[in-house]
């Protein structure tokens, strides 16, 4: 099965980006310092977003099924099923203390461990990974995942490259949630160290859904 790739060259070492344990310097989706503080409400606290922090994972926990399509033009359209769960008793709420005209950069976010079931009628994914899911807004959330090749738990084989010459081959998921159902994609990285010192790598998209016309 053939799948869409595009190829990066990479430093041989990269930074950590994002959020830290301890929510110093963290920048906003403008690159402004937000000085995010994590906290760890309970489901039935008020959340940054609205509501509860339960009100927001009952609109985004659960599950849907779509029309599912491989982005290679050849195979056939299947469905797919898939369901988002936790047994989290809190999740990780990171707001902002600062207060300035930039901090429209730097909105609340809730985070919370969900396990992602993944399964498409084809038999070629029937996962069950771990994953996060991220809330910005009150009704919505983004559930991110990636596993190992080598562990899928479906038959689907990346025929275009050779596994064994990639250090790192890793699947992933992305999961948009919300009231009107899900809708995200399936993909592909592959990174491996060249004798010169630096990386190379790929990323490819397997499928997407919903699958429409």
């Amino acid at each position: 099965m053939l799948l869409f790739l595009s190829l990066l060259l990479l430093p041989a070492c990269n930074g950590k980006g994002g959020r830290d344990d301890t929510g110093d310097g963290h920048a906003g989706d403008g690159g402004f310092d937000c000085g995010y503080v994590p906290t760890d409400p309970a489901l039935d606290a008020a959340s940054p977003l609205g509501g509860t922090v339960g009100d927001w994972l009952a609109l985004t926990l659960g599950s849907d099924e779509q029309a599912f399509r491989y982005t290679d033009g050849t195979t056939p359209d299947t469905s797919l099923s898939l369901s988002v769960s936790s047994t989290a008793k809190s999740v990780t709420a990171w707001s902002s203390p600062v207060d300035t005209a930039e901090d429209d950069d730097c909105d609340p976010t809730l985070e919370v461990a969900v396990q992602l079931d993944l399964d498409t009628a084809d038999g070629a994914f029937a996962e069950a990974v771990s994953g996060t899911l991220h809330g910005s807004t009150a009704e919505t959330g983004t559930v991110h995942a990636s596993w190992d090749y080598a562990a899928r738990g479906g038959s689907y084989e990346a025929t275009d490259l050779d596994p064994t010459e990639w250090e790192d081959l890793l699947l992933g998921a992305r999961v948009d949630l919300g009231p009107g159902g899900s809708e995200g994609g399936i993909t592909l990285e592959g990174r491996r160290l060249l004798p010169d010192g630096t990386g190379e790598g790929f990323q490819g998209t397997i499928g997407t859904w919903p699958a429409e016309g």
